[in-house]
């Protein structure tokens, strides 16, 4: 019977020592976060000059660990914002997104940001960018662009 149990977990053992690395490897941790915000930003708008933006809303973050360093995160808000420019209010709606991803050979990041609002003159305001980034595993930035439009009509 012992000689059984033995070649047993023997045999078990030999087949684990097949399976790659990976495989035996923790399972990553995982996180969560809600987030509500009312908050004051500054930025500029249609005028070109730098002017306070309130603005309320909600966020959710997933961040995602690996035992081994590498890591993914992706982040949402969305809310409302009022601004007042050159005069006008402009009252509406935003939202923004962004998400990296790192491991031993590279790491990388990308954010969008949408805003649509109506100004108290009855005008429409509309933002909208996009950038990305990737950096290699020497530090070397190997791709990047921004760009970021505003109609304010």
């Amino acid at each position: 019977m012992r000689s059984k149990a033995r070649f047993l977990s023997v045999f078990i053992l030999g087949l684990l020592s097949l399976l790659p690395a990976a495989a035996l490897a923790q399972p990553p941790t995982t996180e969560t976060i809600h987030e509500t915000f009312d908050t004051t930003e500054f930025d500029t708008l249609c005028s070109g000059a730098v002017v306070p933006i309130h603005i309320t809303g909600k966020s959710v973050f997933h961040i995602t660990e690996f035992a081994d360093g590498r890591y993914h995160i992706t982040g949402t808000q969305v809310g409302r914002f009022t601004a007042t420019d050159a005069g006008v209010t402009y009252a509406g709606r935003f939202t923004i997104w962004f998400g990296e991803n790192s491991n031993s050979k590279s790491f990388n990041g990308t954010f969008t940001f949408s805003a649509t609002g109506k100004g108290s003159d009855g005008s429409k305001l509309r933002l909208q960018g996009v950038a990305h980034f990737t950096v290699n595993a020497n530090g070397d930035v190997t791709s990047e662009f921004e760009r970021f439009t505003a109609d304010c009509g």
